[in-house]
């Protein structure tokens, strides 16, 4: 299949504020509103917060850069009824998710002059009285305010990555549930869509009974796809292992390019998606003609960040250890970030100033074996994914499992 509709342009939310998702129960399920806060400062006395959301129970997610006045330590002050969570630069600094009167509580972090900082801020409520929630600051050289506008930034993008899940199993279901209630605007993947062997007779109940609606051109049976195409896969070592190669794969996606390897931009991101597999006909080297595509693309790219994503993870602690044919001059080509999977396991690594994520823990995760240098964070014992936020100041990558527990956040481009 051909994919011939241009790329989408930039569409910004908001530059000062915070993203906001309003659902239409207590845990961040059903019926949404989106809109953009100028800030956590309400009151809404028996109302719903937002437009077609219940006055009685509901749940919000707010998302966004923070920036720091000056260094030092800083308290942080939630002030509501039921349920809040609050992280900042992915340590969790509220955690009281239970029904309860208003009450203030107060954490401390210390944060750098002018960096930003990712803050996620959860709350539900149902008690069904007069709901209150805020969101205030303590800087180390004024009083405590409400966190103004003009320090919070909000992200002009959000996707969610998840690889090696093609399963059709308990944990490819608990995740997908859970990229859901995060509201990304499209989906990538890091291969191993299809599991065990990448037929025809697989793809669909592996793929689309979770992800239909972000599908274009979809023809399966499990409801309607998306117009455009909002699903970006790679090819993995399972996805070339049918009867007949890449063929179910190729007939099921309607992806650019060749399908095979492609790039897309969406909001503040640049994505190159690469077929990292030995069976890739136009090779799977730096000098290859896939890998000179990619060299030549990242050096055309304006956008503020570049992602390279596909299958075999050039370094890694995981099952399969690191692929060291993907070893590839990423840095000095102008990556900002690689994605990649087949290690059935989550890890954060830095190699030669570069951060690579490995993101395989889709469906069935298998652990951590031998260690190798440069990682930083590693988790292989529950499944997760991964939710890529941007703006034009940073790019910021979270990594939660089922449970819903976020095992590693991390901001890139901090000013």
């Amino acid at each position: 299949m051909t994919f011939c509709e241009p790329l989408e342009p930039r569409q910004l939310l908001a530059s000062n504020g915070l993203n906001a998702v309003y659902f239409n129960n207590a845990d961040f399920a059903g019926k949404t509103a989106s809109r953009a806060d100028a800030q956590v400062s309400f009151t809404w006395n028996k109302g719903s917060p937002a437009k077609k959301i219940n006055a009685t129970t509901f749940s919000v997610r707010w998302t966004a850069l923070i920036k720091a006045y000056t260094s030092g330590t800083y308290t942080f002050i939630t002030k509501n009824n039921d349920g809040v969570r609050l992280w900042v630069n992915g340590k969790l600094l509220v955690d009281s998710w239970k029904s309860q009167p208003t009450t203030t509580r107060t954490a401390k972090i210390t944060l750098t002059k002018n960096n930003v900082y990712d803050l996620r801020m959860e709350h539900f409520a149902d008690s069904g009285g007069s709901y209150t929630v805020q969101l205030a600051w303590d800087p180390p050289d004024r009083g405590a305010v409400v966190v103004a506008n003009s320090r919070l930034f909000a992200y002009d993008t959000r996707s969610a990555s998840i690889g090696d899940y093609g399963f059709d199993n308990d944990n490819e279901a608990a995740v997908a549930k859970m990229m859901r209630g995060w509201k990304p605007h499209f989906i990538t993947t890091v291969g191993d869509n299809n599991y065990p062997n990448g037929e025809a007779s697989t793809i669909d109940r592996n793929v689309g009974k979770y992800f239909f609606d972000f599908i274009g051109n979809y023809k399966g049976s499990y409801g309607t796809g998306a117009t455009p195409n909002l699903f970006f896969p790679v090819l993995g070592n399972h996805d070339w292992d049918s009867s007949s190669g890449a063929s179910p794969y190729l007939n099921y996606f309607t992806l650019p390019g060749n399908e095979r390897y492609y790039d897309f931009v969406q909001g503040s991101i640049h994505f190159f998606a690469i077929d990292s597999d030995s069976r890739e006909p136009d090779g799977a080297s730096p000098g290859s003609k896939q890998g000179q595509w990619l060299k030549n693309a990242l050096a055309k790219s304006t956008s503020p960040f570049n992602i390279v994503y596909f299958h075999h993870a050039p370094y890694s602690s995981g099952s399969e250890g690191s692929s060291t044919h993907m070893q590839w001059q990423f840095k000095d080509w102008g990556a900002d970030l690689v994605l990649a999977g087949h290690s059935h396991s989550y890890e954060r690594l830095s190699k030669g100033g570069m951060t690579y994520i490995v993101n395989g823990a889709g469906a069935r995760p298998n652990g951590i074996h031998e260690i190798v240098s440069g990682s930083i964070v590693r988790n292989g014992s529950e499944a997760g994914a991964l939710l890529i936020q941007a703006n034009d100041i940073a790019l910021t990558l979270q990594y939660q499992v089922r449970s819903g527990k976020v095992i590693d956040t991390i901001t890139l481009g901090r000013s």
